[in-house]
């Protein structure tokens, strides 16, 4: 945000919008987020689905599944 606009700095316990968009394989996590207008206005950009299934989808279904006996994570590596 401050590389935008140096005024818009977040306060101590504000929200910052982000989203995680494909770069090249190796690159730091930090150097591949972006504000979701950006991903919005650039049509090259693409959302992350990989990350967002593995890292913020699968950890709460495999908590609710592991009750019942079910691997999600490797219900998830066998699909095509």
């Amino acid at each position: 945000m401050l590389a935008y606009d140096r005024r818009s700095e977040p306060r101590v316990g504000e929200r910052v919008p982000y989203v995680i968009i494909y770069g090249t394989p190796g690159l730091p996590l930090i150097q591949l987020i972006r504000r979701p207008a950006e991903v919005l206005q650039d049509p090259t950009l693409r959302l992350n689905a990989t990350y967002y299934i593995t890292k913020q989808i699968l950890p709460p279904l495999a908590r609710i599944f592991s009750l019942i006996g079910i691997d999600v994570f490797s219900w998830y590596h066998e699909l095509p």
